[in-house]
C-alpha cells in the first residue's frame, strides 16, 4: 500500500489537492472520505461532491457520476481481492480549474493487485459551468463553424513529434473527437489519454497541454472571454 498512498501524495501535492471544502464562484466543493481496510483489502479514497441544499439535477448528476466511479474502484478491488490474494487501491482527485465561472475536476484512481503485473491507473474528468452545473463536452467548447479537429489535430500531431511519441503510437493517432477527454486549467486545455488507449501501458497516461492563445477564434467567445 505504501506505493500507493506515495502516488496518492505526488498526486495531491502536485495538483494542489483540496483537504477541505472550498468555494467556486456560488459553488460549494466537499471532500468525501472513506477508508476500507479488511480481509487483504484496502482502499483509501477522497472525492468530491458539490454540496448545498435544493442541488438542481445537473449537479446531483455530477455527483452521481464521481460515485459511480468510486464504486467502479471499490468493486474492482474487492474482485480482486476476492480471487485470491490482497488488492489496493487510492481514489484521488484535483481541482485542475476553479476561476471564470468553469471548473475542471480531474478524478484519478490506482488499484494495485497480487494478480497484476502492474499498477492499473484511470483518469477521468468533470468540466461544467459554475453557475449552472452543465456538464461540457469536448466540442462545446468550440465554435460549430470553425473546423476545430484539424487546428487541434496539428497542434498534438506537432507535440507528438516534439517527445519523440510517433514511434510509441499503438496506431496511428486517429485525432480528437467530440467527446475526446480533456479538462481546463487557467492557462490550458488539457487533453489526455489514458494507459495503453493511443500508447503503450508503460508512457502511463500521456497529456497534451494546449495554451488558449493557441485556440483563438476557434474557441467559443463566450468561453474566451470566461478563460481570460
Amino acid at each position: 500500500m505504501q506505493r500507493l498512498i506515495k502516488l496518492f501524495v505526488a498526486f495531491a501535492v502536485a495538483a494542489c489537492l483540496p483537504l477541505t471544502t472550498f468555494a467556486a464562484s456560488q459553488l460549494t466543493i466537499t471532500d468525501i472520505r472513506e477508508s476500507i481496510q479488511e480481509n487483504n483489502l484496502d482502499i483509501q479514497i477522497v472525492y468530491p461532491q458539490i454540496d448545498g441544499d435544493n442541488l438542481t439535477e445537473p449537479a446531483q448528476n455530477i455527483n452521481s457520476t464521481i460515485q459511480e466511479y468510486v464504486k467502479i474502484l471499490k468493486n474492482s478491488a474487492t474482485k480482486k481481492r476476492d480471487t485470491g490474494g490482497s488488492a489496493e487501491g487510492v481514489f484521488a482527485y484535483n481541482t485542475a480549474r476553479n476561476a471564470g465561472g468553469y471548473v475542471s475536476l480531474v478524478l484519478k484512481d490506482t488499484l494495485n493487485a497480487s494478480s497484476l503485473a502492474h499498477p492499473e491507473t484511470n483518469q477521468r474528468s468533470i468540466t461544467f459551468e459554475a453557475m449552472t452545473k452543465q456538464e461540457l463536452t469536448f466540442d462545446q467548447l468550440f465554435v460549430e463553424s470553425k473546423d476545430y479537429k484539424n487546428v487541434v489535430n496539428e497542434l498534438i500531431n506537432d507535440e507528438i513529434a516534439k517527445r519523440a511519441l510517433g514511434d510509441k503510437l499503438l496506431e496511428d493517432y486517429k485525432g480528437v473527437c467530440s467527446n475526446t477527454k480533456f479538462y481546463l486549467t487557467d492557462t490550458s486545455v488539457v487533453i489526455y489519454y489514458n494507459p495503453a488507449e493511443c500508447f503503450p501501458h508503460s508512457e502511463g497516461i500521456v497529456e497534451f497541454e494546449i495554451p488558449y492563445s493557441q485556440l483563438n477564434g476557434i474557441l467559443k467567445p463566450e468561453i474566451t472571454s470566461a478563460l481570460a
